[in-house]
């Protein structure tokens, strides 16, 4: 049988240590490793969140405002934690008829991180069961 373990994104950034302040202090990510001296490329991220960052100014300026769903539980303690820190808020917290509670912020390089938590039941006659 064929299981897929995860994903993680390998995200191109013009400033690694920006991008790693960044997702530490606002999104409270844990830096997991780092390679190279300076760092070129790194991981970051919380228990079953990982996210990879390569050095890449070039890239980085063709990959911007790439959008990216987190899904998580807890998707309300995060927003409560994050929402008045130093972010740009595309969408505020919103439960979806689609099934999904979910905010979506941008992060320094553009990305935009869409951040979402399945509902048990969907309450919406338009979406299939």
């Amino acid at each position: 049988m064929i299981r897929f373990s995860h994903t993680s994104p390998i995200l191109p950034v013009s400033d690694m240590e920006r991008t790693l302040k960044f997702y530490r202090d606002v999104l409270e990510f844990d830096t997991i490793w780092r390679w190279d001296q300076p760092t070129t490329i790194a991981n970051a991220g919380r228990p079953d969140c990982k996210m990879l960052f390569k050095l890449s100014k070039e890239e980085h300026l063709r990959t911007q405002g790439l959008e990216i769903m987190v899904f998580l539980h807890g998707v309300k303690p995060f927003w409560d934690s994050i929402k008045d820190k130093d972010l740009l808020i595309i969408d505020e917290i919103e439960t979806k008829p689609w099934g999904l509670t979910e905010f979506c912020v941008k992060d320094i390089n553009g990305y935009l991180l869409r951040f979402a938590e399945t509902l048990s039941e969907v309450k919406d006659e338009r979406i299939p069961p």
